[in-house]
Protein backbone atom coordinates (compact mmCIF):
# COMPACT_ATOMS: atom_id res chain seq x y z
CA UNK A 1 0.00 0.00 0.00
CA UNK A 2 1.12 3.62 -0.33
CA UNK A 3 1.39 3.80 3.45
CA UNK A 4 3.90 0.95 3.51
CA UNK A 5 5.95 2.46 0.70
CA UNK A 6 6.11 5.76 2.62
CA UNK A 7 7.12 4.09 5.88
CA UNK A 8 10.79 4.69 6.67
CA UNK A 9 12.69 1.42 6.71
CA UNK A 10 10.07 -0.62 4.83
CA UNK A 11 12.57 -1.92 2.27
CA UNK A 12 15.03 -2.73 5.08
CA UNK A 13 12.28 -4.69 6.86
CA UNK A 14 11.59 -6.65 3.69
CA UNK A 15 15.33 -7.31 3.29
CA UNK A 16 15.50 -8.61 6.87
CA UNK A 17 12.53 -10.93 6.30
CA UNK A 18 14.09 -12.25 3.09
CA UNK A 19 17.33 -12.89 4.95
CA UNK A 20 15.61 -14.61 7.87
CA UNK A 21 13.52 -16.85 5.65
CA UNK A 22 16.15 -17.53 3.00
CA UNK A 23 13.76 -16.47 0.26
CA UNK A 24 15.34 -14.77 -2.73
CA UNK A 25 13.93 -11.36 -3.60
CA UNK A 26 13.56 -12.54 -7.18
CA UNK A 27 10.76 -14.84 -6.02
CA UNK A 28 8.62 -11.85 -5.05
CA UNK A 29 6.61 -9.30 -6.97
CA UNK A 30 4.91 -6.35 -5.33
CA UNK A 31 1.91 -4.95 -7.11
CA UNK A 32 0.93 -1.30 -7.08
CA UNK A 33 -2.59 -0.48 -8.25
CA UNK A 34 -2.70 2.59 -10.44
CA UNK A 35 -6.04 3.70 -9.07
CA UNK A 36 -4.55 4.14 -5.59
CA UNK A 37 -4.15 7.71 -4.46
CA UNK A 38 -0.40 7.80 -4.20
CA UNK A 39 1.85 10.76 -4.69
CA UNK A 40 5.14 9.91 -6.29
CA UNK A 41 7.50 11.65 -3.94
CA UNK A 42 11.12 10.85 -3.22
CA UNK A 43 10.45 8.52 -0.26
CA UNK A 44 8.25 6.23 -2.34
CA UNK A 45 10.59 6.29 -5.33
CA UNK A 46 13.56 5.49 -3.06
CA UNK A 47 11.67 2.63 -1.42
CA UNK A 48 10.73 1.14 -4.79
CA UNK A 49 14.33 1.48 -5.95
CA UNK A 50 15.56 -0.26 -2.78
CA UNK A 51 13.06 -3.08 -3.27
CA UNK A 52 14.22 -3.55 -6.86
CA UNK A 53 17.82 -3.73 -5.62
CA UNK A 54 16.70 -6.72 -3.53
CA UNK A 55 15.58 -8.39 -6.78
CA UNK A 56 11.88 -7.83 -6.09
CA UNK A 57 9.82 -7.21 -9.19
CA UNK A 58 7.43 -4.25 -9.21
CA UNK A 59 4.16 -4.57 -11.11
CA UNK A 60 1.67 -1.88 -12.02
CA UNK A 61 -1.93 -3.11 -11.91
CA UNK A 62 -5.05 -1.64 -13.56
CA UNK A 63 -3.04 0.60 -15.88
CA UNK A 64 -5.29 3.10 -17.61
CA UNK A 65 -7.83 3.53 -14.81
CA UNK A 66 -6.20 6.41 -12.98
CA UNK A 67 -4.62 9.70 -13.77
CA UNK A 68 -1.10 8.95 -12.57
CA UNK A 69 -0.24 6.11 -14.95
CA UNK A 70 1.89 8.01 -17.44
CA UNK A 71 3.83 9.77 -14.69
CA UNK A 72 4.40 6.45 -12.98
CA UNK A 73 5.74 4.91 -16.21
CA UNK A 74 8.15 7.81 -16.53
CA UNK A 75 9.43 7.55 -12.96
CA UNK A 76 9.42 3.82 -12.23
CA UNK A 77 10.91 0.96 -14.21
CA UNK A 78 8.02 -1.50 -13.76
CA UNK A 79 8.75 -5.12 -14.49
CA UNK A 80 5.16 -5.80 -15.49
CA UNK A 81 2.29 -3.52 -16.43
CA UNK A 82 -1.15 -5.07 -16.22
CA UNK A 83 -3.58 -3.20 -18.46
CA UNK A 84 -7.05 -2.73 -17.02
CA UNK A 85 -9.50 -5.33 -18.30
CA UNK A 86 -11.90 -2.69 -19.64
CA UNK A 87 -9.46 -2.13 -22.51
CA UNK A 88 -9.41 -5.85 -23.26
CA UNK A 89 -13.20 -6.01 -23.38
CA UNK A 90 -13.29 -3.19 -25.92
CA UNK A 91 -10.67 -4.70 -28.24
CA UNK A 92 -13.38 -6.41 -30.30
CA UNK A 93 -14.09 -3.13 -32.04
CA UNK A 94 -11.68 -1.41 -34.44
CA UNK A 95 -11.44 1.63 -32.14
CA UNK A 96 -10.92 -0.52 -29.04
CA UNK A 97 -8.28 -2.64 -30.79
CA UNK A 98 -6.41 0.47 -31.94
CA UNK A 99 -6.51 1.90 -28.42
CA UNK A 100 -5.19 -1.33 -26.90
CA UNK A 101 -2.37 -1.45 -29.46
CA UNK A 102 -1.49 2.15 -28.65
CA UNK A 103 -1.44 1.42 -24.91
CA UNK A 104 0.83 -1.59 -25.44
CA UNK A 105 3.19 0.48 -27.59
CA UNK A 106 3.26 3.24 -24.97
CA UNK A 107 4.04 0.82 -22.15
CA UNK A 108 6.85 -0.79 -24.14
Amino acid sequence: SPIQLKTPGFAASVAAILSETGVAGSRLALEITEGLEMEMHSDILRCISDLKLLGIRIWLDDFGTGFAGLSWLRLIDFDTVKIDRSFLHDCGTPRGKAMLQDIIALVR
